[in-house]
C-alpha cells in the first residue's frame, strides 16, 4: 500500500504547477497528469518512454515545488474536494484489493499494452499480440495514461494496474463533484455525484425484486446482467455500460479512461461558456487527449459544442471556432496515422426495443424530463404558449416515428423541449439535448458493429443525461418534506438506482485476498511461469508461446513480460488489422515451432518472426503436447527454468 501514498502525494504535489495557471484545484488535479502524460507520449516517438518520463516529470515536480515555496511552503488544496478523492480512492483501492488479478474480460489486454508502453523505446509501442506490429491500430493514449500512473507509483505494473484503475475511478468522482459545485451546495454536489457515477439503472431493480419474489439467489452474474439488456441479432446483446459498472469491472479499458476526460471537457467547456478563454483554448490539447484515449467519445463532445451555437447569449462563438478547428487539426493528423481495419461506417439492419431501452435508460430519462420541466427560468415549460402549441405536432411526429425507431417515442418530446431550453440560454439543457442526438445516431448509423456503437455512445450519453438533473437533486429531497407527489415519485426512482451499487458491489467482490499484486494469481496457479515473466521483464525480444481462444490464459507470457510474441488475441488482432488469412499463417507457425521435428523448418520460422525466446510452459504441453528436447537439437540454448517452464534463447540468424 505504499505506493498507494507515494502515487498520492506526488500527485498532489504535481498538481500545484498547474493550479499556477488559474484551474480550479479539481480541474488541476486531473489535467496535471493529462499534461504530463501528453508531453511524454509526444516526446516518446523520438525518445525511449521511461526516459521521456521521468524528464519531464522532474521538471514539473521541481515547478510545483517551486510553486509551493512561493506559497510559504503551503500545497494549495479545496480540502472538501481532496477529501472527496481520497475517500473514493480509498474506496476503489479497498476494492481492487478484495480481487486484484489481472485476469478475465479485457485485463490481459489492458495489461499488455500498459507494458508494451513502458517497455518502449520510441512510440508507437509493440503490438504486445502481433510480432512486428505496432499499437498504431489502437487508440492506446489511456494506457500510457496507466504507465504514467504506474510511475509515478514507482511499482511493478501489476500493481500500478490496480493503483491506476482505483485513480481513474477516484479522479471520476472528483471532477463531478468539482463540475456540480458550480450549481449547488458541496452536500448536493456529493450527492449528484452518487447519481451520476454510483447509480444503477432500472434493469438492475425489476431483477433484485424478481429474485426476491421468487425466492431466487442471487448470484454473482447480477453485476454483469445489468450491462447486457438490449438484444443484438449478431451478438446476442449490445455491450451496455455505465459508470459504476466499469469501475467495479476494472477493465483499463479506452472507454473506462475517457470518463473522466470527457467530465473534464465538460468543466472546461462550462467555464469556458461563462467567459473563461484560458479554458477554452486548453480544450484544444484536451480534446486530443479525448480522442486519442477514446476516439469515440470525441463526436459526442463534438456534438456538443455544436448545440452551444444555438444559444443566443453565448458571446464566445469565434473562440469556440478556433478550438474546434485547432482540435481538429489536430485530431485528424492522430487520425491519418492509425492503421485500425474496424472503423468503417455503415446504416445499421435493426432498432432498439423501447421497453429494452427503458430497462437501462428508464430512469435517467425520467430524470432528464423532470430537469427540462422543473429548470428555474423566466417561464416555465407547463406556461409556455409555443410548447402547448406544438404538443399535437410532437404527439404525432413521435407516435408516427415510434414505427421505424420505437425509442423516438421518448426521445423526441426531450429533444424539443430540451431545444427550448437551449436556445434559451440553458447549457446543462444542451448536455440532454447531445445525448437524445446521439442515442438515436446509433439506431441508425453504426461502426464497424451495433453491438460496440451501442456501446461506447451509450456511456458517454450516460453522462450528459444524468448530470444536469443530478443540480436538481436539493429540489427533490426539500421538496419531498411537503409531500409534493412527482418528487416524491422522483425519490422513489433515485432510491432504486442505488439497488445496483449495495447488491453489486459485494457480489462482484467475492474473494478478500488484500492485496494489489494483479499477478499473484499467477505465482499461485503456475509458479514457473511467475519467475519466467520475471525473468524477461528486463529483455528485450519476440517470444513464441501457445496460441489459444481469446480471454484465455495463453498469452500470459507476452501479457506480463511487455515481450511480443507471434500471434495472440486474434478476434482482436483480426478487428484491428483485417488480416486473417496472416493471423491463421501464423498460428499455424506457431504450431510447427512446438510440433515440427524439421530443424530446418523450426529455424526459419523463428529467424521469420524474429524470435528471440520460446517458452515451454504447461499450456504450450497441454495445446501443443511439446517435445522439449528437440529445441536444443536444433541448437537452442536453455536460457531459464523455473519448476516446469523452460524458456529456450535463439540467436536469430540473418
Amino acid at each position: 500500500m505504499l505506493n498507494v501514498l507515494i502515487f498520492y502525494f506526488l500527485s498532489l504535489l504535481l498538481s500545484q504547477s498547474f493550479l499556477m495557471l488559474r484551474l480550479k484545484y479539481y480541474q488541476a488535479r486531473l489535467f496535471s497528469i493529462l499534461f504530463i502524460t501528453l508531453i511524454t507520449y509526444l516526446f516518446s516517438f523520438f525518445f525511449p518512454f521511461k526516459i521521456v518520463f521521468y524528464t519531464v516529470f522532474s521538471i514539473f515536480i521541481t515547478l510545483s515545488v517551486y510553486a509551493v515555496v512561493k506559497n510559504n511552503f503551503k500545497i494549495r488544496l479545496d480540502r472538501n474536494e481532496e477529501f472527496i478523492f481520497v475517500v473514493f480512492l480509498a474506496y476503489f483501492i479497498f476494492l481492487r484489493s478484495l480481487i486484484p488479478d489481472i485476469y478475465g474480460a479485457e485485463k490481459f489486454m489492458d495489461m499488455a499494452f500498459i507494458n508494451s508502453v513502458l517497455k518502449s523505446h520510441a512510440f508507437p509501442p509493440n503490438d504486445p499480440y502481433f510480432a512486428e506490429g505496432k499499437l498504431n491500430i489502437y487508440y492506446y493514449f489511456g494506457h500510457v495514461i496507466g504507465a504514467v500512473i504506474t510511475l509515478i507509483s514507482f511499482t511493478k505494473p501489476e500493481v500500478g494496474y490496480n493503483i491506476a484503475m482505483a485513480a481513474i475511478s477516484a479522479l471520476s468522482f472528483l471532477m463531478i463533484f468539482g463540475f456540480l459545485k458550480e450549481f449547488v451546495e458541496e452536500r448536493y454536489a456529493a450527492v449528484g455525484s452518487i447519481f451520476v457515477l454510483f447509480s444503477g439503472n432500472l434493469y438492475a431493480a425489476i431483477e433484485l425484486f424478481y429474485k426476491l419474489f421468487t425466492f431466487q439467489r442471487i448470484g454473482y452474474l447480477f453485476y454483469w446482467n445489468a450491462t447486457r439488456v438490449i438484444e443484438d441479432s449478431t451478438f446476442g446483446y449490445a455491450i451496455t455500460e455505465f459508470p459504476y459498472f466499469s469501475f467495479i469491472h476494472a477493465d483499463f479499458h479506452a472507454h473506462v479512461v475517457a470518463i473522466p476526460i470527457t467530465l473534464l471537457c465538460l468543466a472546461f467547456l462550462y467555464d469556458f461558456y461563462k467567459g473563461d478563454r484560458l479554458k477554452g483554448y486548453l480544450l484544444i490539447p484536451l480534446l486530443f487527449i479525448l480522442f486519442a484515449t477514446n476516439s469515440w467519445s470525441f463526436p459526442v463532445i463534438f456534438l456538443l459544442m455544436t448545440t452551444i451555437f444555438l444559444i443566443k447569449e453565448f458571446k464566445g462563438k469565434r473562440d469556440l471556432l478556433i478550438v474546434v478547428a485547432s482540435s481538429s487539426i489536430s485530431i485528424l493528423l492522430l487520425y491519418f496515422n492509425m492503421k485500425n481495419a474496424s472503423s468503417k461506417i455503415s446504416l445499421t439492419t435493426e432498432t432498439t426495443n423501447l421497453w429494452q431501452f427503458i430497462e437501462f435508460f428508464g430512469i435517467q430519462i425520467a430524470f432528464a424530463y423532470y430537469y427540462l420541466i422543473n429548470s428555474t427560468s423566466s417561464s416555465r415549460v407547463g406556461n409556455d404558449v409555443t410548447i402547448k402549441r406544438l404538443i399535437p405536432l410532437i404527439v404525432v411526429v413521435a407516435s408516427i416515428s415510434y414505427f421505424f425507431i420505437p425509442i423516438s417515442l421518448i426521445l423526441i418530446p426531450l429533444i424539443v423541449l430540451s431545444v427550448r431550453k437551449v436556445i434559451k440560454g440553458d447549457l446543462l439543457a444542451s448536455f440532454i439535448l447531445t445525448a437524445c442526438i446521439t442515442i438515436l445516431i446509433a439506431e441508425v448509423f453504426m461502426i464497424d458493429c451495433r453491438m460496440n456503437t451501442i456501446f461506447k455512445f451509450y456511456l458517454v450519453s450516460w453522462l450528459l443525461l444524468t448530470i444536469p438533473p443530478a443540480t436538481k437533486l436539493k429540489r427533490i429531497f426539500k421538496d419531498v418534506k411537503v409531500r409534493r407527489p412527482l418528487n416524491v415519485v422522483m425519490l422513489i426512482l433515485f432510491t432504486l438506482t442505488l439497488i445496483y451499487p449495495v447488491i453489486a458491489t459485494p457480489v462482484r467482490h467475492y474473494d478478500v485476498k488484500l492485496s494489489l499484486d494483479g499477478m499473484e494469481f499467477i505465482k499461485r496457479y503456475n509458479k514457473g511461469d511467475y519467475n519466467a515473466i520475471h525473468w524477461l521483464r528486463d529483455k528485450d525480444g519476440v517470444v513464441v508461446e501457445a496460441v489459444c481462444k481469446c480471454y484465455s490464459y495463453c498469452s500470459r507470457i507476452s501479457t506480463f513480460s511487455g515481450n511480443p510474441t507471434i500471434v495472440a488475441w486474434t478476434c482482436h488482432e483480426v478487428k484491428w488489422r483485417g488480416n486473417g488469412k496472416e493471423l491463421v499463417e501464423r498460428i499455424n507457425d506457431v504450431r510447427l515451432i512446438y510440433t515440427s521435428q524439421n530443424c530446418s523448418k523450426v529455424t526459419w520460422l523463428l529467424n521469420k518472426y524474429d524470435v528471440k525466446y520460446v517458452v515451454v510452459g504447461d499450456e504450450e504441453r497441454r495445446v501443443y503436447n511439446v517435445n522439449t528436447t528437440k529445441f536444443e537439437t536444433c541448437g537452442l540454448s536453455r536460457a531459464f527454468k523455473g519448476d516446469d517452464t523452460i524458456i529456450y534463447e535463439f540467436s536469430t540468424k540473418s
